[in-house]
């Protein structure tokens, strides 16, 4: 009795540990698995990091899309239109895609020339599930988002204490600021203008403030040839800011004039909000 059960005590224990070595095989291949997956994701996100530009955080082959906004400070803005304008603002600015680069200008010069814009970055991306980890995806989120709405709140608290300007050279800063970013941009590289402004043009160019809503006359006079610009096919959006004083100005024939002057230099007015 006592040899049976020992016999039958030697096959269990021959029978487990033959089971044993492929146990501890699998083990070994399942991690051996999980660590080339990892290794996968390492390598690939390292692979996003190399190809970024640490300067714009766009991809160095170019960013996805441009969306290009410009602020009008030549006149001042009341407390309602600078927060509307605001919002407007950081919500397209929250709707670029991943490596949609994002132009904000400041048009605050007399002559409408433009310096460097004043945030220009690529939308850095949500932050993977293994990016917080190995990689600063999130820090350059927190980054993107601190650096737009703290240029956006700087501009607005300038269009808010602006004394109102001589002149209001818009379209010469919208050729500034699109010269500056859309120069080296591939033609299928998608752009967005977002345009803050009364958009009453007033310059040497041409004076809206006096009723110059013709733009077939704009088009055979000397400024026209100033005016010239290309667009790169844009989207464009104006946030359209009233004011008492130009009521005989500001009209539905004031914005057909503007969507024809946007269609003339290759871009394509999509709305125009009133503010």
């Amino acid at each position: 009795m006592s040899r049976r059960n020992s016999r039958s005590s030697s096959r269990r224990s021959r029978r487990g540990g033959g089971q044993t070595p492929w146990g501890a095989i699998a083990k070994v291949a399942g991690g051996g698995a999980t660590l080339a997956g990892l290794g996968v994701v390492f390598f690939m996100v390292n692979q996003k990091a190399e190809a970024t530009d640490p300067g714009t955080w766009c991809n160095r082959a170019g960013p996805a899309e441009v969306h290009l906004i410009l602020l009008d400070a030549s006149d001042p803005l009341d407390g309602v239109q600078a927060e509307t304008a605001r919002a407007k603002v950081v919500s397209a600015i929250r709707a670029a895609p991943e490596n949609a680069r994002v132009d904000i200008y400041l048009a605050d010069r007399g002559d409408g020339s433009l310096g460097e814009p004043i945030f220009s970055k690529c939308n850095p991306g949500a932050p993977g599930a293994f990016d917080a980890a190995i990689s600063d995806v999130e820090k350059k989120r927190r980054d993107y988002e601190q650096g737009y709405l703290a240029a956006v709140e700087d501009t607005m608290t300038k269009v808010l204490q602006v004394e109102p300007a001589k002149t209001s050279p818009i379209i010469e800063s919208l050729r500034s600021a699109a010269t500056k970013s859309f120069a080296r941009l591939p033609a299928s590289t998608p752009v967005t203008i977002t345009l803050v402004s009364d958009m009453v043009q007033n310059s040497p160019m041409l004076k809206q403030s006096k009723g110059g809503t013709d733009f077939d006359a704009f088009k055979k006079s000397t400024g026209w040839s100033s005016a010239l610009v290309d667009l790169h096919h844009a989207r464009i959006s104006i946030v359209y800011v009233t004011r008492a004083n130009y009521r005989d100005v500001q009209s539905n024939a004031h914005i057909n004039w503007w969507s024809q002057y946007f269609d003339a230099m290759n871009g394509t007015l999509l709305e125009s909000e009133a503010i």
